[in-house]
């Protein structure tokens, strides 16, 4: 059974990895997959779920007291985070205008040794509590520790405005990662918010709104213009132009008929069509990418890995040398406060936050902002990979370009004509190249009727009593007017009176950065390569 939990309150690379390991070695645990960038973790396990929680909770509390981990259903921690960014602010406040008040001597030293001790006991209560849990429980070596040897080794040789000062500035540091940690999160959250919230099931009774989850394989629902398909299936009723960008990054809509088998995150453009759903909402693709992303995290990079595995030697070391600074010069004579004052700031400065945050921050920022942006990166390691990568191909259309169109030409004796009756039909589409030359050309003073969308061809309207069609090739051959499209752009042939006016020609606008990318992905190494890829693929 595959239990899977919400974290709060988790930022900490290393931590996590600690949380993950003791996770694993729980007897009747077979795998575990703690992914801090999606805030989440899977636990495959016979056990029941509360009993997996229990256990796990009292490990996150040894490991990183104030890391909540929450079944589906259970409340979040909201107040205890309000708590901890009131404290941390107040305590550094406090710590600023004592400091202020002292340096320009407004309150004695004793006064401010009072103030600096409750600042530090204060701010560093949760610090010393973990590193108290981690020595009880067999696990000493860790940044809890660290800090907390330091610092109270600096009360004890006197050194309180240091001691306050570590923790202060070691609190702000956990705050600043929460953000992080939780910019990422929200960004990816929001790209998983794309999955569509209804589905309409098409029953004896009509037409029924319910969860995409209840509906069946075999069941047919509706979906309308403006709606993403919900579930995976086949086209049995309509016809319909599909923008499957989210999916695929084409921009050009795709025409859809009878058998066409239409994805879920797709979105219906034009008109209504009938689906028999054939996967259930767990197996569809919209699903699929939703996992992906949640997922991302536990396909770590080599670099991630290596890091995690070297934090679990790297602190053992650190201790020992901070003891090593402290004994030698004392056994040789030296000024004991001084060199246990220098032991002490080289645990500070050794504390292995930094260093094993570094590499997932960098990753999990990487994947979320990716995120933000519409891209979808399957985990640190394929991140990882694109810095070796020196080939590169783009589709062009919504890659190099706007994936909108404009019009750059208009081919016909009747230009004006033209332009009058391709505006009549085309602003009545909600189709790319129709909005193109709808912006073009403006509103138009003659009025079509009797509009109709000629599904994957154009369409057609009377204005006045005459008979007018704007489309593709296929629409003109279909009506005995042979024309080509011109190579590399999209064309609309105008029909009026049963006499061909001539096209319209329109291109798709490189982006204002697409040169800069291409020269910057140059300078950086990535070489352009153009044998047998096509005009499409360009780098």
């Amino acid at each position: 059974m595959k239990i899977r939990f919400r974290i709060e309150g988790l930022n900490c690379a290393s931590c996590a990895a600690k949380i993950e390991r003791a996770v694993q070695d729980m007897d009747g645990v077979e795998s575990v997959s703690l992914n801090m960038s999606a805030g989440t973790m899977s636990v495959m396990t016979d056990m029941e779920p509360k009993d997996v929680r229990r256990i796990v909770q009292d490990i996150a509390d040894r490991i990183e007291p104030g890391t909540r981990f929450l079944l589906d259903g259970e409340p979040s921690g909201e107040e205890s985070d309000r708590w901890n960014l009131l404290r941390t602010v107040g305590c550094a406040t406090v710590f600023l205008i004592t400091f202020i008040l002292e340096l320009f001597g407004i309150i004695g030293h004793e006064t401010s040794a009072i103030v600096f001790i409750a600042v530090f006991v204060l701010a560093g209560a949760d610090t010393i509590v973990s590193a108290l849990r981690g020595i009880l429980h067999g696990d000493v070596f860790g940044e809890a520790f660290l800090m907390t040897v330091a610092t109270v080794g600096a009360v004890l040789i006197g050194q309180y405005t240091e001691a306050a000062a570590v923790m202060v500035f070691f609190s702000v540091g956990e705050l600043l990662e929460d953000y992080a940690v939780g910019s990422s999160r929200r960004r990816i959250s929001g790209l998983l918010d794309m999955a569509p919230k209804v589905a309409h099931v098409e029953t004896l009774m009509g037409v029924k709104d319910v969860d995409p989850e209840s509906v069946s394989v075999g069941d047919v629902i509706s979906v309308r213009p403006g709606e993403l398909i919900p579930l995976d299936g086949i086209v049995v009723r309509g016809s319909t132009e599909l923008d499957t960008s989210a999916l695929t990054g084409e921009s050009i809509p795709v025409t859809v008929d009878t058998g066409y088998k239409a994805l879920s995150g797709s979105l219906n453009i034009s008109g209504t069509i009938s689906v028999r759903v054939t996967d259930t909402f767990h197996d569809s693709t919209i699903t699929r990418i939703m996992e992906m992303m949640q997922d991302a995290g536990d396909k770590k990079a080599k670099s991630e890995r290596f890091i995690t595995r070297f934090a679990r030697y790297y602190t053992p070391i650190v201790c020992l040398l901070a003891l090593l600074v402290a004994v030698i010069p004392i056994l040789l004579g030296m000024d004991a406060k001084d060199w246990i004052y220098r032991a002490l700031t080289f645990l500070v400065l050794s504390c292995p936050c930094a260093l094993v945050i570094s590499i997932p921050m960098t990753i999990m920022s990487g994947i979320g902002c990716a995120s933000s942006h519409g891209i979808l990166i399957k985990g640190g390691n394929y991140l990882e990979m694109l810095s070796h990568v020196d080939t590169m191909a783009f589709d062009k259309t919504g890659t190099l370009t706007e994936g909108r169109f404009s019009v750059v030409d208009v081919v016909s004796d009747e230009r004006y004509l033209i332009e009058k009756v391709s505006s009549a039909l085309e602003c009545n589409s909600n189709h790319p190249l129709a909005k193109a030359v709808c912006k073009e050309f403006g509103g138009s003073d003659l009025v079509a009727e009797d509009i109709r969308e000629i599904p994957g061809k154009g369409m057609s309207g009377v204005i006045g009593s005459t008979m007018a069609y704007a489309g593709n090739s296929r629409l003109m051959s279909d009506l005995g007017f042979d024309v080509d499209d011109p190579e590399g752009r999209s064309s609309i042939h105008i029909v009026y009176d049963g006499r061909y006016l001539g096209h319209i020609d329109l291109e798709d606008t490189p982006k204002d950065n697409a040169k800069t990318t291409l020269s910057e992905l140059r300078r950086l190494g990535v070489r352009r390569s153009s044998s047998g890829l096509g005009s499409d693929l360009i780098i």
